[in-house]
């Protein structure tokens, strides 16, 4: 049950006590407007809105659809357990680091107390003011003046050390620290602590389709890639793109697409051919959108729901996307796919080289509880290279290889 006590003990700050450290210092200006413009935001006017600014550098960011019911299931467990913690893990590129930024803004507006490790910098957003140090050199955090046990008074901890191949420092996730930690499904970044905390493991979705076209525009790229590729469509071969790598990938995928396309007669509004592939919104410039459209369809068919394959093979580098996903394919035997996933069962976790062609999914719907973990070819297009090189070499082990995925899910 949630106790509103726990919630009005966190936001009172005057309550909060915070020894002389020389350690804390005041955060860079952009730091401190984003804490105020924020602490001055009604809940219930950002909670329907597509894009926020989430970052102190200004940048728009897109809140997927199960942000909202995460941070409210969150936000329930803190309240109900504030000894417990909350392990949010999973799928690379599923939006476990925009969470945070999210939930940040959310305790802001709810004028929580609230620490912030983002990477090996601290921040403590407190009495109307945010604070930085560096994480390892564990400064003094904020002390409940009441008795903390009785009051249960605690700080919420957002935690993202991504680039880590440990756990977090002791100090974040001891009490009065509620930890929220975002971490990719390997065991050596959060096993001790949520073993201790008992945290409740929960996670994200892939993304679905209409999330990514969203997205999609929404990257600093995408407008000026925007305006570049108008100076090609419709795509021919008479039309040449730009001289960049990006440009000419897309110009050949859409040359084969577009012509390929029974949709495309004449004079038919390109709104509505798109229109037809998912209830999406588009731009006024429904040429433009449909090549994008386009694109976007080949990436996902190739590299799966994965964001940062999706948009690095449009919008930056596909030709090096590429290349690594052919030599992790073309590697591929039964006998390296069967370690892969025996690995994954072991340690449950794949390494950076395996998510190239196996994705984890979880079983994780609302109230995102993380029931089970398993794997699956990334894409179509991945598994059907992957299935015709083991035919190449052992033909017999085809019906294999379904059944060894199957055996990978894990609690």
């Amino acid at each position: 049950m949630v106790s509103p006590g726990v919630m009005a003990n966190n936001a009172d700050h005057s309550r909060w006590d915070l020894a002389p450290d020389p350690l804390w210092q005041e955060a860079p200006e952009v730091w401190q407007k984003f804490y105020k413009e924020w602490s001055a935001v009604d809940t219930d006017e950002m909670l329907n809105q597509e894009t926020l600014t989430l970052h102190p550098e200004g940048i728009d960011l897109f809140v997927r659809e199960s942000y909202g019911p995460l941070f409210d299931r969150v936000f329930k467990v803190g309240a109900r357990s504030p000894e417990g913690g909350v392990l949010i893990t999973g799928q690379p590129g599923i939006g476990k680091t925009l969470f945070l930024w999210y939930s940040l803004i959310r305790l802001i507006t709810l004028h929580q107390v609230v620490l912030f490790a983002n990477g090996s910098r601290l921040y403590l957003f407190f009495k109307e003011k945010v604070f930085s140090a560096r994480v390892s050199s564990m400064p003094e955090i904020p002390v409940f003046r009441d008795n903390p046990v009785r009051s249960r008074a605690f700080i919420w901890t957002l935690i993202d050390n991504d680039f880590q191949e440990r756990g977090p420092e002791a100090f974040l996730v001891e009490r009065p620290c509620f930890p929220i930690h975002a971490a990719p499904l390997n065991p050596v970044r959060f096993r001790a602590w949520a073993k201790q905390r008992l945290a409740e493991r929960m996670s994200l979705p892939l993304w679905s389709t209409k999330e990514l076209w969203t997205g999609l525009r929404l990257q600093p790229r995408y407008s000026r890639f925007r305006m570049e590729m108008a100076s090609y469509l419709p795509p021919s071969p008479s039309r040449p793109p730009p001289d960049f790598p990006e440009h000419m990938y897309a110009h050949r995928v859409l040359c084969e697409l577009w012509k390929d396309d029974d949709n495309m007669d004449e004079g038919e509004d390109t709104d509505d051919l798109v229109s037809r592939s998912g209830p999406l919104a588009y731009d006024p410039d429904k040429e433009i959108d449909y090549a994008f459209w386009l694109l976007l369809n080949d990436a996902i068919e190739k590299y799966g729901f994965a964001a940062c394959d999706v948009y690095n093979t449009i919008l930056h580098n596909p030709q090096e996307i590429l290349h690594d996903h052919e030599c992790a394919i073309t590697s591929t035997t039964y006998a390296s796919l069967s370690a892969m996933v025996q690995h994954f069962i072991e340690r449950q976790f794949l390494p950076y080289e395996d998510n190239r062609l196996l994705a984890v999914s979880s079983n994780c719907p609302p109230p995102f509880y993380l029931t089970t973990f398993s794997l699956d070819f990334k894409s179509p297009w991945i598994a059907e290279r992957v299935m015709r090189e083991i035919a190449r070499a052992e033909s017999d082990r085809l019906g294999d290889v379904y059944q060894l995925l199957k055996s990978s899910a894990f609690l």
